[in-house]
Protein backbone atom coordinates (compact mmCIF):
# COMPACT_ATOMS: atom_id res chain seq x y z
CA UNK A 1 0.00 0.00 0.00
CA UNK A 2 1.67 3.21 -1.13
CA UNK A 3 0.24 6.34 0.41
CA UNK A 4 2.16 9.46 -0.64
CA UNK A 5 0.71 12.55 0.99
CA UNK A 6 -1.46 10.65 3.47
CA UNK A 7 -1.06 12.29 6.88
CA UNK A 8 -3.51 10.41 9.10
CA UNK A 9 -5.03 6.96 8.74
CA UNK A 10 -7.79 5.65 11.01
CA UNK A 11 -9.11 2.12 10.47
CA UNK A 12 -11.99 0.59 12.41
CA UNK A 13 -13.06 -2.77 11.06
CA UNK A 14 -14.44 -6.03 12.40
CA UNK A 15 -13.56 -7.86 9.17
CA UNK A 16 -9.91 -6.80 8.86
CA UNK A 17 -7.48 -9.71 9.46
CA UNK A 18 -4.27 -8.62 7.68
CA UNK A 19 -2.95 -5.06 7.49
CA UNK A 20 0.06 -4.25 5.30
CA UNK A 21 1.19 -0.63 5.03
CA UNK A 22 4.44 0.24 3.28
CA UNK A 23 6.10 3.34 1.87
CA UNK A 24 3.62 5.71 3.49
CA UNK A 25 6.44 8.18 4.00
CA UNK A 26 4.23 11.19 4.79
CA UNK A 27 2.07 9.32 7.28
CA UNK A 28 1.97 11.07 10.67
CA UNK A 29 -0.44 8.94 12.69
CA UNK A 30 -1.91 5.45 12.34
CA UNK A 31 -4.83 4.29 14.46
CA UNK A 32 -6.30 0.81 14.09
CA UNK A 33 -9.17 -0.81 15.98
CA UNK A 34 -9.73 -4.29 14.57
CA UNK A 35 -10.92 -7.10 16.86
CA UNK A 36 -10.05 -9.82 14.31
CA UNK A 37 -6.72 -8.46 13.08
CA UNK A 38 -4.08 -11.24 13.10
CA UNK A 39 -1.16 -9.82 11.11
CA UNK A 40 0.18 -6.28 10.86
CA UNK A 41 3.09 -5.00 8.79
CA UNK A 42 4.28 -1.39 8.86
CA UNK A 43 7.34 -0.69 6.72
CA UNK A 44 9.07 2.48 5.50
CA UNK A 45 6.50 4.78 7.07
CA UNK A 46 6.70 8.07 8.99
CA UNK A 47 9.98 8.91 7.25
CA UNK A 48 9.01 12.56 6.83
CA UNK A 49 7.61 12.93 10.32
CA UNK A 50 7.80 16.55 11.47
CA UNK A 51 8.97 17.24 14.99
CA UNK A 52 7.22 20.37 16.29
CA UNK A 53 6.52 21.64 19.79
CA UNK A 54 3.04 21.16 21.21
CA UNK A 55 0.79 24.19 20.85
CA UNK A 56 2.85 25.69 18.05
CA UNK A 57 -0.12 25.95 15.73
CA UNK A 58 1.66 23.84 13.14
CA UNK A 59 -0.62 21.28 11.50
CA UNK A 60 2.07 18.60 11.77
CA UNK A 61 1.87 16.11 14.60
CA UNK A 62 3.81 16.96 17.75
CA UNK A 63 5.72 13.73 18.37
CA UNK A 64 6.24 14.50 22.05
CA UNK A 65 2.49 14.53 22.74
CA UNK A 66 1.10 12.02 20.24
CA UNK A 67 1.54 8.37 19.41
CA UNK A 68 2.57 7.55 15.88
CA UNK A 69 0.86 4.16 16.04
CA UNK A 70 -2.13 3.03 18.08
CA UNK A 71 -3.35 -0.53 17.54
CA UNK A 72 -6.13 -2.30 19.43
CA UNK A 73 -6.21 -5.87 18.12
CA UNK A 74 -6.76 -8.54 20.79
CA UNK A 75 -6.20 -11.41 18.30
CA UNK A 76 -2.90 -10.10 16.95
CA UNK A 77 -0.54 -13.02 16.21
CA UNK A 78 2.19 -11.64 13.96
CA UNK A 79 4.02 -8.34 13.64
CA UNK A 80 6.08 -7.80 10.51
CA UNK A 81 8.73 -5.13 10.08
CA UNK A 82 7.50 -2.72 12.76
CA UNK A 83 10.53 -0.58 12.08
CA UNK A 84 12.28 1.39 9.36
CA UNK A 85 10.55 4.58 10.39
CA UNK A 86 11.38 7.41 12.74
CA UNK A 87 9.91 6.01 15.89
CA UNK A 88 10.84 4.99 19.38
CA UNK A 89 8.96 2.64 21.72
CA UNK A 90 7.16 5.51 23.43
CA UNK A 91 5.63 6.45 20.05
CA UNK A 92 3.88 3.07 19.85
CA UNK A 93 0.69 2.10 21.65
CA UNK A 94 -0.09 -1.53 20.80
CA UNK A 95 -2.61 -3.02 23.19
CA UNK A 96 -1.87 -6.45 24.66
CA UNK A 97 1.11 -8.05 22.93
CA UNK A 98 0.82 -11.29 24.91
CA UNK A 99 -0.87 -13.11 22.01
CA UNK A 100 1.86 -12.35 19.46
CA UNK A 101 3.56 -15.57 18.31
CA UNK A 102 5.69 -14.36 15.38
CA UNK A 103 7.97 -11.37 14.86
CA UNK A 104 9.01 -11.19 11.21
CA UNK A 105 11.61 -8.92 9.55
CA UNK A 106 12.47 -7.57 12.97
CA UNK A 107 15.35 -5.08 12.96
CA UNK A 108 17.58 -5.56 16.00
CA UNK A 109 20.54 -3.20 16.34
CA UNK A 110 23.24 -4.42 18.69
CA UNK A 111 26.67 -3.22 19.78
CA UNK A 112 27.99 -6.44 21.25
CA UNK A 113 25.60 -7.08 24.15
CA UNK A 114 24.23 -3.54 24.16
CA UNK A 115 21.37 -1.86 22.34
CA UNK A 116 19.89 1.61 22.46
CA UNK A 117 16.89 1.91 24.77
CA UNK A 118 14.90 3.41 21.88
CA UNK A 119 15.39 0.39 19.63
CA UNK A 120 11.93 -0.76 18.53
CA UNK A 121 13.08 -4.29 17.70
CA UNK A 122 14.49 -4.92 21.17
CA UNK A 123 11.36 -3.41 22.71
CA UNK A 124 9.10 -5.78 20.78
CA UNK A 125 11.16 -8.80 21.83
CA UNK A 126 10.80 -7.81 25.47
CA UNK A 127 7.08 -7.00 25.21
CA UNK A 128 5.98 -10.19 23.39
CA UNK A 129 6.45 -12.95 26.01
CA UNK A 130 4.58 -15.53 23.94
CA UNK A 131 6.67 -15.21 20.78
CA UNK A 132 7.65 -18.59 19.29
CA UNK A 133 9.37 -17.57 16.03
CA UNK A 134 11.58 -14.58 15.27
CA UNK A 135 12.97 -13.54 11.90
CA UNK A 136 15.71 -11.00 12.68
CA UNK A 137 17.70 -8.49 10.67
CA UNK A 138 20.68 -8.15 13.01
CA UNK A 139 22.43 -4.83 12.46
CA UNK A 140 25.19 -2.80 14.03
CA UNK A 141 23.80 0.72 13.50
CA UNK A 142 27.04 2.70 13.61
CA UNK A 143 25.47 6.13 13.93
CA UNK A 144 27.74 8.89 15.20
CA UNK A 145 26.49 9.19 18.76
CA UNK A 146 23.65 8.60 21.16
CA UNK A 147 20.82 11.12 21.20
CA UNK A 148 20.58 13.29 24.30
CA UNK A 149 17.71 11.22 25.71
CA UNK A 150 19.09 7.78 24.71
CA UNK A 151 20.76 5.20 26.93
CA UNK A 152 22.46 1.86 26.35
CA UNK A 153 20.83 -1.31 27.69
CA UNK A 154 22.62 -4.60 28.40
CA UNK A 155 20.64 -7.33 26.63
CA UNK A 156 22.26 -10.01 28.79
CA UNK A 157 21.61 -8.37 32.16
CA UNK A 158 19.68 -10.60 34.56
CA UNK A 159 18.05 -7.59 36.20
CA UNK A 160 14.48 -7.46 34.91
CA UNK A 161 15.28 -9.50 31.79
CA UNK A 162 13.40 -12.79 31.70
CA UNK A 163 14.46 -15.37 29.07
CA UNK A 164 12.53 -15.52 25.83
CA UNK A 165 11.19 -18.79 27.17
CA UNK A 166 8.73 -19.70 24.40
CA UNK A 167 11.02 -18.83 21.51
CA UNK A 168 11.65 -22.06 19.54
CA UNK A 169 12.83 -21.04 16.07
CA UNK A 170 14.95 -18.10 14.99
CA UNK A 171 16.29 -16.98 11.60
CA UNK A 172 19.02 -14.34 11.69
CA UNK A 173 20.30 -12.28 8.77
CA UNK A 174 23.31 -10.13 9.64
CA UNK A 175 25.22 -7.64 7.54
CA UNK A 176 27.69 -4.77 7.87
CA UNK A 177 29.13 -5.85 11.20
CA UNK A 178 32.63 -4.67 12.21
CA UNK A 179 35.12 -7.37 13.17
CA UNK A 180 34.28 -9.17 16.44
CA UNK A 181 30.93 -7.39 16.80
CA UNK A 182 28.84 -10.08 15.13
CA UNK A 183 29.83 -12.95 17.41
CA UNK A 184 29.46 -10.82 20.54
CA UNK A 185 26.04 -9.60 19.39
CA UNK A 186 24.91 -13.07 18.34
CA UNK A 187 26.06 -14.59 21.63
CA UNK A 188 24.21 -11.99 23.66
CA UNK A 189 21.01 -12.72 21.75
CA UNK A 190 21.37 -16.49 22.15
CA UNK A 191 21.91 -16.10 25.89
CA UNK A 192 18.25 -15.05 26.16
CA UNK A 193 16.93 -18.04 24.15
CA UNK A 194 17.41 -21.16 26.32
CA UNK A 195 14.67 -23.22 24.63
CA UNK A 196 15.64 -22.62 21.02
CA UNK A 197 15.27 -25.74 18.84
CA UNK A 198 16.11 -24.35 15.39
CA UNK A 199 18.60 -21.63 14.43
CA UNK A 200 19.39 -20.29 10.97
CA UNK A 201 22.13 -17.67 10.49
CA UNK A 202 23.14 -15.89 7.28
CA UNK A 203 25.90 -13.28 7.27
CA UNK A 204 27.28 -10.95 4.60
CA UNK A 205 29.39 -7.83 4.02
CA UNK A 206 31.58 -8.28 7.09
CA UNK A 207 34.82 -7.54 5.22
CA UNK A 208 33.76 -4.01 4.29
CA UNK A 209 32.30 -3.30 7.70
CA UNK A 210 35.41 -4.55 9.46
CA UNK A 211 37.14 -1.32 8.49
CA UNK A 212 34.43 0.95 9.89
CA UNK A 213 34.42 2.64 13.28
CA UNK A 214 31.55 3.16 15.68
CA UNK A 215 31.44 6.09 18.09
CA UNK A 216 29.20 4.21 20.52
CA UNK A 217 31.52 1.20 20.76
CA UNK A 218 34.80 3.12 20.70
CA UNK A 219 33.83 5.88 23.13
CA UNK A 220 31.11 4.52 25.40
CA UNK A 221 31.41 0.74 25.68
CA UNK A 222 34.41 -0.81 27.41
CA UNK A 223 33.24 -4.42 27.88
CA UNK A 224 31.39 -5.14 24.62
CA UNK A 225 33.25 -8.46 24.15
CA UNK A 226 32.58 -9.65 27.71
CA UNK A 227 30.20 -12.45 26.73
CA UNK A 228 30.47 -15.57 28.87
CA UNK A 229 30.01 -18.40 26.35
CA UNK A 230 29.51 -20.78 29.27
CA UNK A 231 26.22 -19.09 30.08
CA UNK A 232 24.76 -19.88 26.66
CA UNK A 233 22.93 -23.15 27.28
CA UNK A 234 20.96 -24.26 24.22
CA UNK A 235 20.02 -27.74 25.40
CA UNK A 236 16.95 -27.95 23.15
CA UNK A 237 18.78 -27.01 19.96
CA UNK A 238 18.22 -29.64 17.24
CA UNK A 239 18.93 -27.86 13.95
CA UNK A 240 21.52 -25.25 12.96
CA UNK A 241 22.00 -23.79 9.49
CA UNK A 242 24.85 -21.29 9.04
CA UNK A 243 25.64 -19.54 5.76
CA UNK A 244 28.25 -16.91 4.98
CA UNK A 245 30.84 -17.50 7.71
CA UNK A 246 34.34 -16.58 6.51
CA UNK A 247 36.25 -18.87 8.89
CA UNK A 248 37.52 -16.19 11.24
CA UNK A 249 38.58 -17.42 14.67
CA UNK A 250 35.74 -15.63 16.46
CA UNK A 251 33.17 -17.12 14.07
CA UNK A 252 34.51 -20.62 14.52
CA UNK A 253 34.49 -20.15 18.28
CA UNK A 254 30.76 -19.62 18.13
CA UNK A 255 30.22 -22.64 15.86
CA UNK A 256 32.56 -25.01 17.73
CA UNK A 257 31.02 -24.05 21.05
CA UNK A 258 27.57 -25.11 19.88
CA UNK A 259 28.93 -28.29 18.28
CA UNK A 260 30.78 -29.35 21.43
CA UNK A 261 27.83 -28.73 23.72
CA UNK A 262 25.06 -30.21 21.63
CA UNK A 263 26.48 -32.34 18.84
CA UNK A 264 24.16 -30.97 16.16
CA UNK A 265 25.19 -30.59 12.54
CA UNK A 266 25.98 -27.18 11.08
CA UNK A 267 25.71 -26.28 7.43
CA UNK A 268 28.23 -23.56 6.57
Amino acid sequence: MGAKGLRQLVLRSDALEVLDISTATDLQTLEVVAPNLRVVRVSMCFLFQHVVPAGSGNDAVAMDDNKLVRIAAPKLEEIRSMDNFRAKPSDLDIHDLTGVRRLTDLSLRLHGKYHRDMDVGAWLLEKCPGVEHVDVWLEHDARCELAADEQLVDLTSSEGNAPFAKLRTMAVRAHFFPKHHFVASMSSLLSRCPNLSSLSVKTSSTEVASRSRCFVCDALITDRWAIDQGKIALESLEEVNINGFSGRDEEMQLVSGKEKDHGEEETC
